[in-house]
């Protein structure tokens, strides 16, 4: 298929040897990939745009639990909490009592990971 651009130069958008992709021969524009160009910019465009947007929400949260302005129903931002300080005191008089961590976080639902990490303190 021939066409000719706005500024009068010819170029050939002919089928690559791949099925699905087709590149573009003309002055300028060569190599197996520039069929491509186009929607690899527009797709890079809207990764940093997204970042962008999550870099913005995210500083408008902290800003708010700064400000003590948090959205309806959160006190703070980030991962909730798995165990709390009611679990934490039964996790420990579990293992004062001879419990296994791993049976006492059965008894509690809770990863054993997470058990040891509460009983470490972090």
């Amino acid at each position: 298929m021939d066409r000719t651009s706005e500024w009068g130069n010819p170029y050939r958008i002919k089928p690559d040897d791949q099925p699905g992709t087709w590149r573009v021969i003309g002055p300028g524009r060569g190599g197996p990939h520039t069929g491509f160009a186009v929607p690899a910019a527009a797709a890079e465009y809207e990764l940093e745009l997204r970042a962008e947007r999550q870099a913005e929400g995210i500083a408008a949260a902290k800003r708010r639990e700064a400000t003590g302005a948090m959205l309806p129903g959160k006190k703070k931002t980030g991962r909730p909490r798995v165990i709390g300080p009611a679990e934490l005191a039964t996790l420990r008089r579990l293992v004062d009592e001879g419990v296994s961590i791993t049976e006492a976080a059965r008894t509690l639902k809770i990863g054993r990971s997470t058990a040891y990490a509460a009983l470490a303190g972090r």
